[in-house]
C-alpha cells in the first residue's frame, strides 16, 4: 500500500544581481550592457500523496527593480550611453493531478495560469495567460518505459531560478532560458530501455 502524505510548504526570499558584458562589432564600435536587478518574492505550494492520486497546487508573487543602462563607445566620436529603468510583477498559479490508471500508466495533467508584466526597459512585456501542461509514463514491462510530455511555459528574468513547481514532467525539462516573455511550446517523447540505454525524441515549437 502506498504512504499517505500531506504537506504545505512556504518561503521567501530576496536578492539583487549585478551583470555586465562588452561586445565589439565590426566596425570598431563597442557596445556595453550593464545591469542591475533587486526583488523580493513569496511562494508556497500544497502537496497531497493519496492512496491512487498525487496532487500539487501552488502559486508565487514577485516583485523586481530593474536598472538598466547600455553604453556605444565610438572611436573618434565618444560615447552615448541610454539608462532605462523600470519593474517586473510576476503572479502565477499552478496545479498537477498524478492518477495511476491502469496499473503501469502514469497520467499528468495540470497547468500555470500566469501574469508576466515588465515596465520600463529596452523591451516591455505584459503577458497573462493559461499554460496547459501534460504528460504520461507508459511501463509494459519492467525494462521498458514509454515517456511523453506537452509543456507550455514562458521565460522570465533569472533573479529568482528556485521555485517549488515542477521543473520538469516525464523528466523533460519545461522550464528553458530565454529572452524574458518568450512563450515556449514543447513537445515531447522517448523510450527508455533499462539498463541498456535510451533513445530520446524531441519536437520543440515557440512563438
Amino acid at each position: 500500500a502506498r504512504t499517505r502524505n500531506f504537506a504545505v510548504i512556504a518561503y521567501g526570499e530576496a536578492a539583487s544581481l549585478e551583470r555586465q558584458f562588452t561586445e565589439t562589432d565590426i566596425f570598431g564600435a563597442m557596445t556595453t550592457f550593464q545591469g542591475e536587478e533587486e526583488g523580493a518574492k513569496f511562494e508556497a505550494s500544497i502537496l497531497a500523496d493519496r492512496e491512487w492520486f498525487d496532487l500539487q497546487l501552488g502559486g508565487e508573487v514577485a516583485r523586481i527593480d530593474v536598472d538598466d543602462a547600455v553604453t556605444f563607445s565610438f572611436s573618434g566620436f565618444g560615447n552615448f550611453s541610454e539608462p532605462q529603468e523600470g519593474s517586473v510583477d510576476i503572479g502565477r498559479a499552478y496545479a498537477y493531478l498524478d492518477i495511476e490508471m491502469p496499473e503501469g500508466v502514469v497520467w499528468t495533467v495540470g497547468g500555470a495560469f500566469e501574469h508576466y508584466e515588465e515596465d520600463g526597459g529596452f523591451l516591455p512585456v505584459a503577458v497573462t495567460e493559461w499554460q496547459p501542461r501534460a504528460a504520461v509514463r507508459i511501463r509494459p514491462i519492467e525494462a521498458i518505459e514509454l515517456r511523453g510530455a506537452y509543456t507550455e511555459t514562458l521565460s522570465r528574468r533569472n533573479l529568482f531560478p528556485e521555485t517549488l513547481d515542477r521543473t520538469t514532467l516525464a523528466s523533460f525539462n519545461q522550464f528553458f532560458a530565454e529572452t524574458p516573455g518568450v512563450e515556449f511550446r514543447a513537445l515531447s517523447g522517448a523510450i527508455d530501455f533499462r539498463p541498456i540505454r535510451s533513445i530520446p525524441a524531441r519536437m520543440e515549437e515557440r512563438r
